[in-house]
This record gives C-alpha cells, sequence and structure tokens, in this order.
C-alpha cells in the first residue's frame, strides 16, 4: 500500500484556470532576495501539463511552467471576499 502524504497529494491537482500563482525563483538566492516572482494568471495548459502564465498586464509568457515550479495564491480568495463585504456596507 503506497503512503499518501499532504505535499504529494496537493501537487497532483491541476490548478484551475484564472487562478493567482507565483513563480518560484531558482538558483542561488541572498536572505533579501524574494524566492517568488510577482503574481501571474493562469491561462491554459500545455499537452504535457504545464501551465501557460500571464502578467497582470494580460501578456502571456513566452514559456509554460511545471506545476513544482507554481505556488497558489490562498490569499487572493480571502481578500476578493474581504472586498465583497466592503461593498455591501
Amino acid at each position: 500500500m503506497k503512503k499518501v502524504t499532504r505535499s504529494s497529494a496537493k501537487r497532483n491537482e491541476r490548478i484551475p484556470i484564472s487562478s493567482t500563482v507565483f513563480i518560484k525563483c531558482e538558483g542561488l538566492l541572498t536572505k533579501l532576495e524574494p524566492r517568488f516572482k510577482a503574481p501571474y494568471k493562469v491561462n491554459d495548459y500545455t499537452k504535457r501539463g504545464n501551465y501557460i502564465l500571464s502578467n497582470s498586464l494580460g501578456e502571456v509568457l513566452k514559456d509554460s511552467f511545471p506545476r513544482q515550479k507554481l505556488k497558489i495564491d490562498c490569499q487572493s480568495e480571502n481578500r476578493l471576499g474581504y472586498l465583497k463585504d466592503i461593498s455591501i456596507i
């Protein structure tokens, strides 16, 4: 029986289109360099399962990225809920 950990279960799920993600910075980083690059949106998938991303201006990036180089922005959903509460008031 194969043991499933939380990290492996999360890595196998597909990120929905129009989700906000961050790209992991590779290589040697100093203490002050960010670990992830600015927020991007998922536009589409490639045949092999990589993700096609666009920046905040809507420009599609020329490279596609595998799931392990992306981090989902969980706070974007919380921010939208917060803005909805403000508009109700």
